[in-house]
């Protein structure tokens, strides 16, 4: 399967959506702030990221800026998970490199898994 990298401040999310990924066969990784995700992509490398928007230390924008997607990681898949619907944001982080947005509060794991499956089919 793949690596995911889950860059997500809420430790409950962060280990749900591991526990959920993981059990659907991927290797997962965790940061819980954009800073952190940002060291760890460089460690493991990652196939899909689920980054949160609002975070502590970098947020989602911030480290969409430094990951730098369009030149420095084209292949990689970013999922953005948050509650922000402020229609400005969302799309600053799409022409970042963001591939889709979806608000947390209306995801099932299910739609997690299957949102998953396709952005990485469409590599």
């Amino acid at each position: 399967m793949a690596r995911i990298l889950i860059v997500e401040d809420n430790d409950v999310l962060n280990k749900a959506y591991e526990l959920i990924l993981t059990h659907n066969g991927h290797t997962v990784a965790t940061a819980y702030d954009g800073k952190e995700g940002l060291a760890r992509a460089k460690k493991v490398d990652p196939e899909l990221i689920l980054l949160d928007m609002l975070m502590p230390n970098l947020d989602g924008i911030g480290f969409l800026k430094a990951y730098d997607v369009s030149h420095k990681h084209p292949t990689v898949k970013i999922i953005l998970l948050t509650n922000i619907s402020e229609k400005g944001v969302v799309e600053q982080a799409l022409r970042l490199g963001a591939n889709e947005y979806f608000l947390k509060a209306q995801l099932t794991p299910a739609q997690l898994v299957d949102m998953i499956d396709k952005q990485l089919a469409s590599k």
